[in-house]
């Protein structure tokens, strides 16, 4: 009865240590994914933007991005489970944001900051995500 009664204790005493830790690994896996699907996103945006055949469209683009409306969260995929994300857009070599047919780069960044409504602490010190890409030629335009 002893040898039981002992092996039960234990069970006892590792078991909710054991599904505390399992819980933590599987939520901060979700939390990383959605980083990734970030990435993802960064990227999209970005090659979107430098494909775009004129200033105009790009312009549309960088509104709906400012907006982050239901039909922009849904086209890109950004997800919102564990951040909240800022996205930025930058166009080089002028560093005022305008949609001017001399910039050459566009620069996607996206800060992500911790959804309000979730109280734990996940992957703290993210770095921010930034994906730079050369537009191509609207001397069409």
């Amino acid at each position: 009865m002893g040898q039981k009664a002992q092996s039960l204790v234990e069970f006892a005493l590792i078991v909710p240590l054991f599904l505390l830790f399992a819980t933590g690994v599987i939520y901060n896996g979700l939390a990383y994914a959605e980083y990734l699907q970030y990435n993802n996103v960064a990227r999209t945006v970005a090659r979107d933007i430098a494909v775009a055949k004129s200033a105009e469209a790009r312009k549309a683009i960088v509104t709906d991005l400012a907006t982050l409306d239901e039909d922009t969260r849904e086209r890109y995929a950004i997800p919102n489970k564990f951040y909240q994300p800022t996205i930025t857009v930058e166009f080089e070599p002028n560093d005022n944001g305008s949609t001017d047919n001399d910039a050459k780069y566009v620069t996607i960044k996206i800060s992500l900051e911790q959804a309000a409504e979730d109280k734990i602490d996940v992957l703290v010190g993210m770095k921010p995500i930034s994906y730079t890409m050369r537009l191509e030629s609207t001397a069409s335009t």
